[in-house]
């Protein structure tokens, strides 16, 4: 799993994507993706989080199933 950030530049003013981890996927089951999600972003402020993509609409509903259900600290839904 690779995970990408996209975020604004204030100083160029344009929206920019960059690298930030790539993951290993043990297995195919969502709960061991959404482990493997988290770990990936754990540095990140989930308060700025605003969107999940993957690959398609069925690559994984009840990834977003688990996902919907986590709230971050202020009590965000991040779907």
């Amino acid at each position: 799993m690779d995970i990408l950030i996209r975020y604004w530049n204030a100083e160029s003013k344009i929206s920019e994507t960059r690298y930030l981890d790539s993951q290993f996927l043990e297995g195919a089951k969502a709960t061991q993706i959404l482990e493997t999600f988290i770990n990936g972003v754990k540095d990140l402020d989930p308060n700025h989080l605003l969107q999940i993509s993957s690959d398609g609409p069925n690559v994984n509903l009840k990834f977003l199933e688990l996902i919907a259900e986590i709230e971050t600290p202020m009590n965000f839904h991040l779907l």
